[in-house]
């Protein structure tokens, strides 16, 4: 039995067959001795490969920011109205309800990077 060199991918194939073993690639019309030149193959272009991961990564860190304004909005909120000397702070409108915001704002930031961590993990498995 003599081999036969696949001209797309340089596998070693017996004489008989009449697909590569390797990459299935057609044998056939293909002579002993003639040069390996391996096909050019396309790669994926990286802009097919980061798009939504990237998206991803860019809405958890617009989520964080919403978190981070929600939180300044709502310490601004505690310490003007902690100086009002009138201050009642178990009110609808005191300083449970700013303490609310805070709250609110953790959760927006731990939500937002869940949400990015998630997308720069994504983002490193579709391009690593």
């Amino acid at each position: 039995m003599t081999d036969l060199r696949c001209y797309n991918c340089g596998f070693e194939n017996v004489d008989r067959a009449a697909y590569c073993e390797r990459c299935a690639a057609p044998l056939g019309g293909a002579t002993p001795g003639q040069i390996y030149a391996p096909q050019q193959q396309r790669a994926p272009a990286l802009e097919e490969n980061w798009r939504l991961p990237m998206f991803v990564l860019i809405l958890g860190i617009a989520i964080a920011v919403v978190g981070v304004i929600v939180y300044v909005l709502g310490f601004h909120s505690m310490m003007s109205d902690a100086s009002d000397p009138n201050w009642d702070p178990f009110v609808e409108d005191g300083f449970m309800a700013s303490f609310d915001l805070l709250l609110l704002s953790y959760v927006i930031m731990g939500v937002g990077g869940i949400i990015f961590f998630m997308g720069l993990i994504w983002l490193v498995l579709k391009t690593g």
